[in-house]
């Protein structure tokens, strides 16, 4: 089994924002395809980035980042992890927006089987997973945006069809 690992930008719009533009149609297509592929895993978006994590069948996962690569809904791709995996981290998630205040467990249990690759991150690589996981503290998964809040995060609207009026 393999396990991708990758943080890539969102387009800029007109206005030099950049937005989840497509995260629900990434996900619906996840959804439909992913699971007859065997492949589960997570996405996030934070701070302009996406941040996911692919696991799988080897030739299903490789195939699968092929087609993210070349996705115009991702800008300076940057795969942090690519290699074999023993037992996957998101065994239960068929790819889906990633909740860091109801699951964040899973993503420490990823962070803590990874930490040998996130620790000799560079302070540019550091920087880029910081909106994620702070990879500094023994309490990997970033919690500073959720103190004293009571979010629960269950899907990105379809930013395709909304109309920002700035």
């Amino acid at each position: 089994m393999k396990c991708i690992a990758y943080i890539s930008r969102t387009p800029t719009s007109d206005r030099s924002v950049r937005m989840p533009t497509g995260l629900s149609d990434i996900i619906s297509v996840s959804r439909k395809h992913n699971p007859q592929s065997q492949i589960t895993g997570i996405i996030s978006y934070r701070e302009g980035q996406y941040l996911q994590i692919i696991e799988g069948p080897y030739a299903e996962v490789d195939k699968l980042m092929a087609k993210i690569a070349a996705d115009p809904r991702h800008e300076d791709l940057w795969v942090f992890l690519d290699g074999p995996v023993e037992k996957r981290s998101f065994d239960s998630w068929a790819v889906n927006v990633f909740d860091f205040v109801d699951q964040n467990a899973l993503l420490n249990t990823f962070v803590e089987n990874h930490m040998s690759v996130l620790a000799g991150f560079d302070d540019y690589q550091k920087s880029r997973i910081q909106p994620f996981i702070d990879i500094k503290q023994s309490d990997a998964v970033l919690e500073k945006h959720y103190e004293d809040k009571d979010l629960r995060l269950l899907a990105w609207p379809d930013l395709n069809t909304v109309s920002l009026n700035w």
